[in-house]
């Protein structure tokens, strides 16, 4: 990637987080930079102006000697210029730009960042529930749930435990179990038909128990001869087989009572493959969020690498142009010394070779102000990166 992608930002897009804005201050200060750049290549140009018009000066030792002191003046000022000549950007690299050139999916917004908190307390408050249910009044079922509940406690305790070190929003995940608990709730508040049964049972015992002993009495009665207490016995033991058979009926309507509490056993199944349907769909979420996150990390990657490649280049470049300009400028001196021993018939000559230097100096300057503009671009290019690249890596840790 060129520096030189470096556009235009549009307001909305000054409001991307991790991205600096253009203040007052950043303007005034650029401001002052450019004043400060110009000073220095007037100055330098001045000089060339100057050592221009000297080359056309009829005193050629005088000239000379003031135009060895000019070149020295010059090359210190060409070097304040190089050395001294930088840019403060007024327009801001920002994500959008990175996302659009690097193809980036993933904005800022989905990615979890270093500020963020876990949320967790929904999980707190299914531990809470779970204790609770160790608790249940009905002490027959709280027996046979104590293995599940224990187990279900263990996993929340390592759940919590795990979201307390990272930045991860628990809230989603915490509803997955709520129907399941609620289902165990249920199942905890059905009856044993055995428990049910306990009250009934025990009248039905002390029925029959009544109508043996009627029947005993009947029979002592009868072989007594006492026909009128046998006769009423047999009454007796009538309206106790009328209420058995009431105790009877009542026994089975509580057990069909008790079966319809039943029911709520039948619902696990389906309770358990909602559930289980939920907790893998926030796991492929998770998943799909993950490869995303690595597949922009990757494209970031490459565009950093492709970036270095075309920075070392232009860095090759401008060193080789430099080496080549010093060159020309010290081959220039030579060929003015060569021309003041001929100034007289070659002053012509010194003239278009001071002319030629003034170009090259402008040139240099020029090359020298777009290479510092460039570097100034690709390091705030390299900053805005690695905040993204850190965004990224810790989106992937999670």
């Amino acid at each position: 990637m060129s520096a030189k992608e470096v556009g235009t930002v549009d307001p909305a897009d000054q409001q991307q987080p991790a991205v600096p804005e253009v203040t007052d201050i950043t303007l005034e200060a650029a401001r002052k930079q450019k004043i400060h750049n110009l000073k220095l290549k007037t100055a330098c140009l001045s000089n060339e102006e100057y050592v221009q018009d000297l080359h056309v000066s009829t005193w050629s030792e005088t000239q000379r000697q003031k135009l060895q002191t000019a070149h020295e003046k010059a090359h210190e000022l060409l070097a304040a210029v190089e050395g001294g000549t930088k840019w403060s950007l007024t327009e801001a690299y920002d994500i959008r730009k990175l996302m659009r050139v690097c193809g980036l999916e993933l904005s800022v917004r989905e990615l979890y960042k270093p500020e963020d908190k876990p949320q967790f307390m929904e999980i707190v408050a299914l531990k809470k529930t779970l204790n609770e249910l160790k608790q249940h009044h009905n002490k027959t079922r709280t027996v046979s749930f104590t293995g599940t509940i224990d187990n279900a406690i263990a996993k929340l305790e390592k759940i919590e435990d795990e979201l307390r070190r990272s930045q991860l929003d628990a809230s989603e995940m915490a509803q997955v179990p709520v129907a399941m608990l609620k289902n165990v709730e249920d199942c905890m508040n059905v009856t044993v038909v055995q428990t049910a049964l306990l009250g009934n049972e025990e009248q039905i015992k002390l029925q029959l128990e009544a109508i043996k002993k009627a029947s005993d009495i009947r029979n002592v009665a009868i072989a007594d001869g006492e026909m009128a207490i046998a006769e009423e016995q047999y009454y007796i033991k009538a309206q106790l087989l009328e209420h058995l058979v009431e105790l009877v009926a009542d026994k089975f309507r509580i057990i069909g009572q008790t079966e319809d509490e039943n029911k709520q056993f039948s619902k696990i199944h389906e309770v358990q493959k909602k559930s289980f349907q939920e907790a893998a769909a926030i796991k492929d979420a998770k998943r799909r969020l993950k490869q995303r996150c690595e597949d922009d990390l990757k494209s970031l990657h490459d565009t950093i690498q492709k970036a270095d490649l075309e920075d070392a280049e232009a860095m090759k470049r401008f060193a080789s142009q430099k080496e080549k300009s010093e060159r020309f400028i010290h081959e220039n001196l030579d060929k003015q010394d060569e021309a003041w021993r001929r100034i007289q018939e070659l002053e012509r000559v010194l003239q278009r070779l001071g002319t030629e230097r003034f170009e090259e100096v402008k040139r240099r300057i020029e090359e020298n102000d777009r290479e510092e503009k460039r570097k100034v671009e690709y390091q705030q290019f390299l900053d805005v990166c690695g905040q993204h690249k850190k965004l990224l890596e810790l989106s992937v840790y999670e």
